[in-house]
């Protein structure tokens, strides 16, 4: 029998599948570390650290959840912190961490019911459609990324009257991040800087005479960084200074001058250019702005190649740096109203995804609609371990009730765990792919659901499958039409699939957050068991009861 089934190549396809979502699940990533959800603008680690990634140790200290960071409260000197392979030392001055992290787990993306957390619908009030949300989920997201807020996910939703919502979730947290996240105010200004080099201890700007001297002094008068002054319409900030250089922002643009974002086809596009993809759009800035511009710009001399100019404007939101852009020498001392914001990446999503953030950066990060919350879930986390809980018991409840129904049904004690173990390895192959998708498939308790539902039907088509090769085993007439009688079944199991599956696409496409998560995991265990664990079944079976 073993030989037999080492030759069927719809076995080797189920183990190498197995194989493949034990890979891909990862479910040993919990003796690693512990990964970073939040960082604190304001934190020493925010240049070293990023979302997502591992933090393996501090001063040698392992760190496998938050309670290891309980030592390291308002620390004062150097910090070695390992992560995600590498060492940082990070110099703290009585200080916060400023980061947090969660115990690392598999690749599996669980849902707020699982592990606790907050779920909104949210419902755009002063605009309506399909792009508003898009729109609002793209400077969302923006924030989200500016501000180094915890991971968060967005989606549109619509409900079967054809309105749209924006769906928000955040596991492992509760409103307040949320509440904060729409409650920024995403004030919005752009610098351009100058660079003012010293010669002999002095230098001279639009008529102003600087000299270093141990401090550094502006017509005779001490002046400190961030000191602020006026030529014609632009205000300058000392950015820095040393006894070579002093470093002057012009603030060019404020979230005021912003007028408008042009994000139709005719003012904003993305085209192939030499191998990369580039993107250009539109902006309208006020009068005063563009007078600004111009008078900041006047005098910048271009670079060498004389296609850019040797100073950069640069964005930033709620006073964090976001993005800094090259000026095109043919805008030098122009006035421009309706200005081309433009740039480059090697793909077409890229270039997309860097014109929607500038996009949203020069909207100040202001939302497109007022917001108002519909609906909204908060889940501690531990009644999302009550939940675990409760699965492990009615997972394994309902496993010894099938087993003894179906031993009950055909006397056979050698088919309860080809059945069993069958539907397992369905489950564990769903759980593969909703691992290879985790940035956009969640496991919560609507896809548990789904799954179970598809192991239910895997169960019930392998019964079929295991009754039509049963009725062959009579005689050896009939036993030679085991292949047509599986064939048969085959055809029920594939209609039972295509139905249940085109019953399921409407609410994938207009289901709103929970439906639409039932719906997916349903269609995607069931073809899991088409493709896979049933062909594979069917041989194992008429192997097995092969007594020939």
């Amino acid at each position: 029998m073993i030989s037999k089934l080492v030759k069927e190549w719809k076995v080797w396809f189920l183990a190498l599948a197995i194989v493949w979502s034990i890979i891909v699940i990862n479910p040993f990533a919990g003796s690693k570390g512990a990964v970073i959800t939040t960082i604190d603008p304001e934190s020493p680690a925010r240049s070293y650290l990023s979302i997502g990634e591992e933090v393996n140790a501090i001063n040698e200290v392992p760190i496998k959840g938050p309670e290891n960071l309980a030592g390291f409260g308002e620390y004062t000197g150097v910090l070695r912190i390992f992560h995600s392979g590498k060492l940082d030392l990070i110099e703290y001055n009585n200080q916060p961490l400023g980061f947090e992290v969660k115990k690392a787990g598999s690749n599996i993306n669980l849902g707020l019911e699982l592990v606790g957390g907050t779920r909104a619908l949210l419902n755009p009030v002063d605009k309506k459609g399909a792009e508003v949300v898009d729109e609002t989920i793209a400077t969302l997201q923006t924030r989200m990324n500016i501000y180094g807020l915890r991971e968060m996910s967005f989606q549109p939703v619509r409900d079967v009257s054809g309105n749209n919502y924006v769906q928000v979730e955040i596991a492992g947290a509760g409103k307040k991040e949320i509440e904060d996240l729409l409650a920024r105010q995403g004030s919005f200004g752009a610098f351009i800087t100058r660079q003012i080099d010293i010669a002999n201890g002095t230098a001279s700007f639009k008529g102003d005479k600087f000299v270093f001297d141990r401090v550094l002094l502006r017509n005779g008068k001490e002046i400190k960084l961030n000191y602020t002054f006026s030529y014609g319409n632009a205000t300058y900030h000392l950015w820095n200074y040393t006894n070579q250089t002093i470093v002057l922002a012009a603030e060019t643009f404020t979230g005021d001058d912003i007028r408008f974002v042009y994000t139709d086809p005719q003012r904003a596009s993305l085209q192939p250019t030499g191998g990369r993809w580039q993107f250009n759009f539109q902006i309208l800035v006020s009068d005063l702005g563009a007078a600004r511009f111009a008078e900041v710009t006047k005098d910048i001399p271009t670079d060498t190649g004389g296609q850019y100019l040797t100073e950069s404007i640069h964005l930033f939101i709620d006073k964090i740096p976001v993005s800094s852009l090259r000026i095109g020498s043919s805008l030098k001392g122009q006035a421009l109203t309706t200005p081309a914001i433009s740039g480059g990446e090697a793909t077409k999503k890229e270039a997309e995804n860097e014109m929607k953030k500038l996009q949203s950066y020069l909207k100040g990060g202001s939302l497109p609609s007022k917001l108002e919350t519909v609906k909204i879930d908060s889940i501690s986390p531990s009644l999302g371990q009550g939940f675990i809980s409760s699965l492990y018991i009615a997972g394994f409840l309902a496993l010894a009730l099938v087993s003894f129904i179906i031993f009950l049904h055909y006397r056979e004690i050698k088919l309860v765990p080809l059945i069993m173990m069958t539907a397992i390895a369905e489950m564990l192959i769903t759980l593969g792919f909703a691992a290879s998708f985790r940035g956009i498939w969640t496991i919560d308790l609507a896809s548990i659901a789904g799954i179970i539902a598809s192991i239910g039907t895997g169960v019930n088509d392998q019964i079929i499958i295991t009754d039509e090769v049963l009725a062959g085993k009579g005689d050896e007439d009939k036993w030679l039409n085991v292949k047509e009688r599986v064939k048969r079944a085959f055809a029920v199991v594939i209609g039972s699939a295509a139905v249940t599956s085109v019953a399921m696409m409407p609410l994938v496409f207009v289901g709103v957050g929970v439906m639409r998560g039932f719906a997916i995991a349903t269609i995607i265990g069931i073809l899991v068991g088409v493709l896979v664990t049933r062909p594979a079944y069917s041989r194992i079976i008429e192997i097995v009861l092969d007594k020939k």
